[in-house]
């Protein structure tokens, strides 16, 4: 438990703006961080914004790699193209206060391998992946966008913790 608290505390996070969750796992306490703690690190990291977007089938989207870094050059959308059965994936734009932006781009086969890591996903389920796909995608790549801004930002030991709340074990 004390542990727990402690890895809370290093990330300067708190359970009480929903910003991670404890949970028990066998006889152990775990702190595990949430989306919305993800944003705060990332903010206390330079994150200005960021926005998500669903790429639908019939969408014109594209973008081109340039010294190594994904930029997005356009993302046409026709409403009617909208259909959660037919996403092909996702995008986050990231925008830093110095003014640098980050794209992170997954297709839907990506994005399905992710939610396989965790618990509430089943392939033929229907749960919250199914019925709102479009908003768990957002998250997902939102959350892959995050994850590079606090892996590469702050001092060894809040990564640590930060890396200590992402490698939870599997029953």
């Amino acid at each position: 438990i004390a542990y727990s608290i402690m890895i809370m505390a290093t990330l300067g996070i708190s359970v009480e703006y929903l910003q991670g969750y404890f949970f028990s796992y066998g006889n152990q306490c775990q702190f595990l961080r949430s989306y919305f703690g993800n944003f705060t690190i990332a903010r206390r990291y330079g994150m200005k914004d960021i926005h998500a977007e669903v790429i639908y089938y019939g969408d014109e989207f594209k973008y081109h790699i340039e010294d190594g870094n994904k930029v997005l050059d356009s993302h046409e959308q026709d409403f009617m193209n909208i259909d959660n059965d037919k996403i092909l994936g996702e995008y986050a734009v990231v925008l830093m206060e110095d003014g640098t932006k980050h794209l992170e781009v997954m297709n839907m086969k990506q994005i399905k391998q992710s939610w396989l890591q965790g618990y509430g996903y089943k392939e033929n389920g229907n749960g919250t992946h199914q019925k709102f796909t479009d908003q768990m995608a957002k998250k997902t790549v939102i959350n892959r966008a995050l994850k590079q801004i606090i892996n590469s930002h702050g001092d060894v030991f809040v990564q640590e913790a930060d890396k200590n709340t992402e490698d939870i074990p599997k029953q």
